[in-house]
């Protein structure tokens, strides 16, 4: 175990995929730096822009989880990455904003302005003219920028290629929402009911479709509905939503948002201490990793060399973002972001792991993801 935060420590994570870095990260990141002052995508917020370009350091993520495609459709991506952590760190330091996957933290945080900042958003990604007048000045370069992003994407990729996305992308807001009134109701919602809605508020399913676009692969309806290739994304998604309720749930106990977190969810139901319950967090995210690699193994075999690509984008996914996340301030530096992140903060320290703390193949208890392993048969 590592220690983390006063009282919390992390587990040693079990992740056999090598680490991997896109070879013109450096390049790129110059790129994406001068956009987002272009764009104004921080507005005039130096330590909102100090959180987003260096505490968050989202087009890094990118650049480990899709090391591979062509350069130009990778500056895309990792544009997109950039876009999607700013209302994420914006909410909590602005009240006068709700952030786009900003949970309700107090009494100015209501779930009608992040519905509305949600459909305006929806809008936005159908084009520039899509953009709405009024809203806040951050909800309207959430907007601008969004809008630019996709209009990038409708150049390059094929009109498949963009709709997947776009269709997650609006599941990802969904799912936020979804979450987001349980919390307000101020209800802890049960282990399965929080399996779904992380499986929808989380980053990695349009994220998955992004890389597919950067790395320009064109799978058929039929190819890409494949049941194995849909529950290799499904289990992929939630051992890289639960690896991040993992390393969050500090942060997010600081800002009072600890039972939106499989972390705080397991400890309320158990009754038990949250560092308690990352050895149950834990067990279950291993066996669903398992689940995921004999899934991959299956994907590795097929004749279709996309499959197989596809297959080898989450394993890097998964792999990345817990190198991300330990490389930058974001989830060490627990504070409420009305300073900029401190400049030589060291890295978490992961301990890695060649055993599942629960080697069962067997399904977990959670009975809408149960049917996943029907797929390894």
């Amino acid at each position: 175990m590592v220690s983390f935060a006063p009282g919390f420590e992390l587990p040693p994570f079990y992740c056999p995929v090598d680490e991997a870095l896109h070879p013109d990260f450096d390049e790129l990141r110059q790129r994406c730096v001068a956009w987002a002052d272009n764009t104004g995508l921080y507005g005039n917020d130096a330590v909102e822009r100090a959180w987003g370009l260096y505490g968050t350091h989202a087009d890094l993520a990118f650049a480990r989880c899709c090391p591979v495609a062509p350069k130009e459709r990778q500056y895309i991506l990792m544009l997109w990455a950039l876009w999607v952590f700013v209302g994420d760190d914006n909410h909590h330091h602005d009240e006068t904003a709700v952030g786009l996957t900003g949970r309700p933290g107090g009494p100015d945080l209501k779930m009608a302005r992040m519905v509305d900042l949600g459909g305006r958003l929806l809008c936005a990604a159908d084009g520039p003219d899509q953009v709405l007048s009024g809203g806040s000045e951050t909800v309207q370069r959430l907007s601008r920028t969004n809008a630019e992003i996709v209009n990038m994407m409708r150049s390059v990729g094929t009109a498949t290629q963009v709709q997947r996305f776009l269709d997650r992308q609006r599941q990802w807001v969904l799912g936020e929402l979804w979450l987001a009134s349980v919390l307000e109701l101020g209800r802890v919602p049960t282990v399965e009911e929080y399996t779904m809605q992380r499986h929808s508020a989380s980053g990695g399913l349009p994220g998955f479709e992004l890389a597919a676009f950067a790395q320009d692969l064109r799978l058929s309806d039929t190819e890409r509905n494949d049941p194995a290739l849909v529950t290799a994304i499904s289990a992929a998604n939630l051992v890289i939503s639960w690896d991040n309720d993992l390393i969050s749930y500090p942060k997010e106990a600081f800002h009072g948002e600890g039972k939106g977190n499989m972390v705080g969810v397991i400890a309320h139901h158990l009754n038990c201490s949250p560092q308690d319950a990352v050895a149950e967090v834990t067990a279950i995210r291993d066996r669903v990793m398992s689940l995921f690699l004999g899934l991959h193994d299956k994907l590795s075999r097929s004749r279709n060399s996309q499959v197989r690509q596809f297959g080898d984008l989450l394993s890097h996914f998964i792999r990345g973002h817990l190198d991300w996340s330990a490389a930058i301030p974001r989830y060490r530096e627990i504070t409420d972001h009305k300073t900029p992140p401190p400049p030589d903060l060291p890295p978490i320290t992961m301990e890695w792991t060649d055993t599942p703390s629960d080697t069962r193949m067997t399904p977990v208890d959670i009975a809408p993801i149960a049917g996943w392993w029907d797929q390894l048969k």
